[in-house]
């Protein structure tokens, strides 16, 4: 006698395939990383690339591999936030308003509760839970999946929400409950922190991506300092020197008494004069 299968048998079978792999995949967009992976990528793209960079470029800046894991996940998670923009076609990756605003200290802030309520999970986890303390993990993870993660990456979104909450200060430090925090808003006049456009300026490089207010003298010692990827080579002798300088400029400008000791091994330092400002050794 033969074994023969029912076509609607066949049918339902196919279909509760599909439905099932329909609920694997997440229904509710969340990042890999957190908020502050994402935020770094934003500072190397602008620090080394002034605001933009090809793909490769960017990865090998961030000592990763263009096609790793670890490097999508951040590139995704910082397009999820909105820091950055990408060109599939050319490869090339810019930078937002909102991704300077993160890596410039005054903006900082209001940038980081923006771009963490612009993740669809974040945003809805925020409804459910705003004004009370965050449930225990497991609690937390029940939630996600409510709101459409699968039962596999409810970990890994719990964790990644928990960590961006905290970095974004969405965990009140006094009551530990989940609530925005305050922002103070920044007046143009005291957005000295605006990050540097690279318009390929020989004078820019890169060493110092930031801009701030500071006396002359002091402005004249940072621009001396050598650019980051020169640092570790950066000769002690030289370290030395330039640390004088700025021990003379201190203590000029600060009008204190006392002194400041810059010694290097193996070097005879000048004595300084009686009352002079350069008083170090």
């Amino acid at each position: 006698m033969e074994n023969t299968v029912n076509p609607t048998d066949v049918d339902g079978a196919q279909n509760a395939g599909a439905a099932m792999k329909h609920r694997s995949r997440t229904q509710i967009e969340f990042p890999y990383t957190d908020i502050g992976q994402a935020e770094e990528l934003a500072r190397t793209l602008v620090d080394r690339g002034g605001g933009t960079a090809e793909t490769a470029q960017l990865a090998g800046w961030m000592d990763q591999s263009a096609n790793g894991g670890t490097f999508r996940s951040r590139l995704s998670a910082a397009r999820m936030f909105g820091f950055i923009e990408s060109d599939r076609g050319s490869g090339v990756i810019t930078i937002t308003s909102s991704g300077r605003d993160v890596v410039d200290a005054n903006r900082r802030a209001a940038a980081r509760v923006d771009a963490f309520m612009k993740v669809p999970l974040f945003a809805a986890m925020y409804e459910k839970n705003n004004g009370y303390n965050l449930p225990p993990p497991a609690a937390l993870e029940r939630q996600v999946v409510e709101l459409g993660v699968p039962e596999k990456q409810k970990e890994r979104a719990r964790q990644v929400f928990q960590k961006s909450a905290s970095i974004a200060q969405f965990i009140d430090p006094t009551t530990g409950r989940f609530v925005k925090p305050a922002v103070r808003p920044v007046k143009e006049e005291d957005n000295t922190d605006t990050v540097r456009h690279n318009s390929g300026d020989e004078s820019n490089t890169g060493s110092d991506s930031v801009d701030r207010q500071y006396h002359p003298f002091v402005q004249g010692l940072l621009d001396e300092l050598p650019a980051s990827e020169e640092f570790m080579s950066w000769p002690v002798e030289d370290q030395a020197e330039w640390l004088r300088a700025a021990a003379s400029i201190f203590k000029l400008l600060s009008k204190t008494k006392g002194r400041i000791v810059v010694s290097c091994p193996g070097e005879q330092t000048p004595t300084p004069k009686e009352g002079s400002a350069s008083d170090y050794e």
